[in-house]
């Protein structure tokens, strides 16, 4: 499913998009600034009742830049939130990252997605994919090594523990990506106790076919002092130009667990503004709901 906003894709720069705003630019250096308006309104059937509220979504500002040197390319990016469901603290850092680019491979440190964070190949909806999250969560110190030759990528990370972040533990993760022209494969390999878990699979597959998108995932997830948890997702899109259609299904195997399921079209009005509309149930949810969104990024 097309994003809007990219910052890295596993350890890579890549230009935010094509409207970023240039803030300043030599033969050797570029500063980008980017920002992300996302709109979001809820109509939830709950046990309490019928429920009807609109959201920002997590809307986005990012600063990014780059110098390139004789041997290396310095990178970073600071990238400030917003929303309404941080109480009072509705501004918010969620990622704030540097680091350097050489034929070596992409060196990165700071608070950054991890490997699982940017797998979603099976997940083309824009809020309903969450059965098979394995929790890492990048409000987490990363440093995270990645290289690239071909179609191929390896990739390697660890988490620094610190107090004050949402994510304090210990996370171990290699990466093994394949990219070729019409699909991608990811086999992902991880150790941590965000929530209690001890080694993860992550399983990946994503196909293009002329307009058609196939995704499918299957993890793996021990669990301490529980059983074992098998999780696994499918989804599908098909674009008629602008418009698109798309669903998903999400499972898991642990005990009275309910999935995810979604039915969704999107409309892109305008190269990098979409509005989107999507009906089905969380995982684990108290019911039905419908979610009419816009994003736009400038």
């Amino acid at each position: 499913m097309s994003r809007l906003l990219v910052i890295f894709v596993m350890g890579t720069m890549v230009p935010l998009s094509a409207r970023a705003l240039n803030l300043y630019a030599n033969e050797d250096s570029i500063i980008n600034l980017d920002a992300e308006i996302r709109i979001l309104g809820v109509a939830q059937d709950e046990e309490v009742g019928e429920a009807y509220f609109t959201k920002d979504d997590e809307s986005r500002l990012t600063l990014s830049f780059q110098h390139s040197g004789q041997y290396a390319t310095a990178v970073g990016a600071v990238q400030f939130r917003f929303s309404e469901d941080r109480d009072a603290n509705n501004v918010f850092a969620k990622l704030l990252f540097g680091g350097v680019q050489s034929q070596l491979g992409t060196l990165l440190a700071g608070r950054q997605y991890t490997f699982v964070d940017e797998v979603d190949l099976q997940d083309v909806s824009y809020n309903f994919g969450d059965t098979i999250s394995l929790g890492s969560d990048y409000d987490s110190s990363v440093i995270k090594y990645a290289y690239a030759l071909d179609v191929f990528t390896v990739g390697l990370l660890a988490t620094i523990p610190s107090k004050g972040l949402d994510n304090s533990l210990q996370t171990y993760q290699g990466l093994i990506k394949i990219d070729n022209k019409d699909s991608e494969l990811q086999l992902i390999i991880g150790n941590d106790d965000v929530i209690g878990k001890g080694m993860y699979v992550n399983s990946s597959v994503g196909y293009d076919w002329q307009k058609l998108y196939l995704g499918a995932a299957l993890n793996y997830i021990q669990v301490v002092q529980e059983d074992d948890i098998i999780t696994y997702g499918v989804g599908a899109k098909y674009d008629f130009g602008a418009v698109g259609v798309y669903t998903g299904y999400e499972a898991s195997s642990k005990e009275n667990s309910t999935p995810a399921w979604y039915f969704g079209s999107d409309y892109y009005f305008a190269k990098l503004s979409v509005l989107f509309a999507e009906f089905g149930e969380h995982a684990d949810s108290n019911g039905l709901s419908l979610q009419i969104g816009f994003r736009t990024q400038f």
